[in-house]
Parts: structure tokens; sequence; C-alpha cells
């Protein structure tokens, strides 16, 4: 009986969200919630969830309760408090991760809220548990779109491998399992529906897919305003010249109704983002990022692609076949052409010339993650091209991509393990443990931490060391310790 494919990318998708729940309760990020340190609501995390705790448990969205808290509440907002009017507070993140977390922090309340042994303060274990599971649930509904779009173009063999590939052999992996609440895993969902709801919107121009667009816009760009360039995608997908352009625009305008429904479906999440503004600062728009913002006239785009700090391509080279797929839609599928070499062009150098272009503590180009959701496309073109140009040259790239799908996982595993610096590396240091999966001995004399004064300047972060670095060595694995900067009661 011969061998049906037409249910492999189905299959691909159900092993792929199987590997997810056996990463998710193997890591067990959630497990530190009650620790004084490592709890998964940490950091940026702190930030973006803040809102739901402050209005759902405590009641005060200008977080004046924070000062009246214990210590085990106060610092899970350490990092949160900016006070800009007397006992008013601003969030330096905005609220939109805020939407796609509230689903399940409304679950871990109720559960916890009727547990003996949690307590329902939005941070014990139920909560971290709920945020670490979502991120999952974001991706598999991300790339259940992406096969779906996919499955237009490519056969079955080739979007499974394209779906491989995009999550285990890039860093995609590492904040799904590792680093879950961060909001990169969201964005990739939420863009893989912005994906699919256009192109149908292209095609039938029906009202519920500007519906769509709107909201699911407007939630991208309240997680990051940068993304507002994600609405290229309905003005240049399937345009291949400037007459096709005219005519989209015309469409676009022809459409006026449901142009003015997207705008309204747009702002709507936005607008409680501009109320809490405005009544924390008095102003409807505030930038709550202070000194920190963008060189344009010196972009890092050299170090943000190929830099051992956290160059994209160093870290995630697979995707070098994804650029290279960009030549192979222009020559054999234009209708993709336009929108990416015009979206990715403006988005390398927008995310580059962030003052810090490293993006903090990473795994890699953390801040590439969410373009995946296109770049996934050049990445089947280049496999459909491969695979029907010469059995050699497939049979080259199926060893290479086996071979970086096994380094991505091992530097995930070198990852959690501290092997990798989370800001630091060098060349040095990555050769020196490059595929290995404990300390080798020296590596941490090779770290170089960077200069983030100078960086605030738009001034080089290598000129200096940098701050000193504390480190607490447990379990023969060495990891960052940093203190909150909260005084505990004697």
């Amino acid at each position: 009986m011969k061998f049906s494919t037409q249910w492999i990318s189905k299959i691909t998708l159900v092993l792929i969200t199987g590997i997810l729940i056996v990463s998710f309760f193997n890591i067990k990020v959630y497990n530190h919630a009650e620790e004084e340190n490592n709890y998964l609501i940490n950091h940026d995390v702190q930030q973006y969830y803040s809102y739901l705790p402050a209005a759902f448990i405590y009641k005060d969205l200008s977080f004046s309760f924070v000062d009246q808290q214990p210590y085990q509440i106060q610092r899970h907002f350490w990092r949160i408090p900016v006070k800009d009017q007397p006992g008013k507070h601003v969030v330096k993140m905005s609220l939109g991760l805020s939407y796609t977390y509230l689903p399940f922090f409304m679950a871990a309340h109720i559960y916890a809220t009727n547990s003996d042994q949690y307590s329902a303060n939005g941070f014990s274990k139920p909560y971290e548990f709920a945020l670490a599971f979502s991120s999952i649930c974001f991706v598999v509904i991300g790339l259940w779109f992406l096969r779906l779009t996919l499955l237009r173009w490519y056969n079955e063999w080739v979007t499974s491998v394209s779906l491989l590939l995009v999550l285990f052999a890039t860093n995609l992996y590492y904040y799904t399992t590792t680093e879950p609440a961060m909001s990169h895993a969201y964005l990739f969902g939420l863009f893989a529906v912005f994906i699919h709801q256009s192109i149908k919107w292209v095609d039938y121009q029906k009202w519920q897919q500007a519906l769509w667009l709107g909201l699911i816009g407007g939630v991208i760009v309240c997680i990051r305003p940068i993304h507002l360039f994600i609405f290229l995608f309905p003005l240049l997908y399937n345009v291949t010249n400037v007459k096709e352009l005219v005519v989209r625009v015309q469409l676009i305008l022809s459409k006026y109704g449901q142009f003015i429904l997207l705008l309204f479906a747009f702002l709507l999440p936005l607008f409680p983002q501009l109320l809490f503004w405005k009544f924390n600062t008095g102003n409807w728009l505030y930038y709550s990022y202070s000194e920190e913002g963008f060189f344009f006239s010196n972009p890092q785009i050299w170090n943000g692609l190929f830099s051992y700090r956290k160059g994209w391509l160093v870290y995630t080279p697979i995707m070098l076949f994804a650029l290279l797929g960009i030549y192979v839609v222009y020559k054999k599928q234009r209708v993709w052409f336009l929108f990416l070499s015009t979206y990715m062009t403006i988005y390398i150098y927008l995310i580059f010339s962030w003052w810090c272009w490293w993006y903090g503590g990473s795994f890699g180009a953390r801040a590439m993650i969410e373009s995946y959701s296109f770049l996934i496309f050049p990445l089947a073109a280049f496999i459909h091209f491969i695979s029907n140009y010469k059995k050699s040259f497939f049979l080259s790239f199926s060893i290479i991509a086996m071979f970086l799908t096994t380094l991505n996982l091992i530097q995930t595993q070198q990852k959690r393990l501290g092997l990798i610096h989370w800001d630091g590396m060098t060349k040095t240091a990555y050769w020196r443990n490059f595929m290995q999966l404990k300390d080798v001995g020296g590596i941490w004399d090779n770290f170089r931490e960077p200069n983030y004064a100078a960086a605030l300047k738009g001034q080089s972060e290598y000129n200096t060391i940098g701050n000193e670095i504390i480190f607490l060595k447990k379990s023969g694995n060495l990891t960052l310790y940093e203190e909150p900067h909260i005084e505990q009661p004697e």
C-alpha cells in the first residue's frame, strides 16, 4: 500500500507539541517561584507582567501599593517603579504582553485562590507555571498558522522540515522553553496569525479579516511599537511592481469601511496603555525608556549579524539559508519578494540601531526571533529549490541542516548551564567551549561584559571591560547572581 504524505505536516506539528511539553516538564522553569533568586517573573518579565497583579489582585495601577507590601512581594516589583508623579509609578515596559498572559493568569489565579498550598499573590508557582505554559501555546498556534500558509505553495515534506528547522535550529526553542515569558514566543505566534489573516484579506476582503488584522496588529504594536512596520505586509504582499502597488493602495482605500474598522480595532488594545500613561504621568503619550534610544546614524549591523557577543548568524546560522531563500523567492515566487526585501532591510536597520544592540542578557540576537514567522517562507523556498535541483546538493544541505540543528540544541543547553555568557561572549570563549557541555577550564576568564554606560551615549561598548560581574557557583555551573535593590527587613 502506498504511503500517503498528506498528514506529514500535521504529524510533525503533533511531534513538535509533544517535544515542547516534555521540555516544559523536564526543565521546569516554574519550579523556582518560591525561591529568592532565579524565579521566572523577573527582570523584563516583571514589567511585562506587573499590570496583571496590580490590576486584578492589588487593585492599584499607580503601583503605590508596592511600598506597603512585605519583602516577599516587593522583590517581584523591584525593577518596576519609576516615580513620575508623587505616589505614582510608570512601568518601563508597555502592557501588550499582559493581554497574552491574561487568560493563563486568570486560570492560575482561580487555582491559587482555591488552593491551600499556594498563595494567590500573583507570583507563586501556579502563576509561573501558567506563564511558562502560555509560551508553548503561542508557539504551537504560530506553527499551526504557518503550516496552513506554507501549504499554499509547498508540499508536506518541505512544510514539515521548515517548521522543524525554524523551531529547533533557532533560538526560538530557547525562548519557548527556558525564558518562556519573554516577548519573542508570543510575537512569533501573533505574527504568524497576522500573516494568515493578511493573505485572506488580500484574497477575499472580508470584514472579519480586517477586524482581526486591527486587533492582532494593535496587540503586537502594544508589545513592541517598532513592529508597526508589520502593516507593510498586507500592503506589499503579492505586489511585484509599482503598478500593482498603486492597485493595492486603491483597493485599501476603496474598502474605507473596513479600513475604519481595522483602525478602531488597532486602537482598542492601545487605549488602556494611553489611559495608564495619562493617569500616572498626566500625559497621553509618554516615553518610559528615559535616556535609552536609537542611534540611527551609527547602526551596529555588522556586530548584530556577525559578532561573537550576540551575532544573529553566529548563533542562528540556519538563517543564512533563509536569506539565500529571498533570492530564490525573487526568481520563483515574486509575491513575497518586495515585502521581504523591504521589511527585513528596515527591521535589521532599526533593531541594530538601538543603543543596546545586543539586547542585554540573551541567547543570540533575540530581537530577530519574531521575524522568523516571515523568514520561514524564504527558508521553505530554498529547501524546495535545493530538493529539486541536484540530489548531491540536497544531501549536502540535509547534512548541514542536521548539524546546525544539533549545534543549536547544544548551544541552548550551554546557555542554560552558563557556558554561553548572557552578554559577555568573545571569540575565544565561543571556540574554547565549542560543542562542550561542561566547562573545560578558563572559559570565564575570556568573557567580556559590555560597557552599558558607554553604549547609552552611542559609544562602543568594547572600550572598557565594564561593571564588575558577581558570580554564584552552584552545582558546578557559574550563573549570574543579581540581588534586587530592596533592603530585606531584619
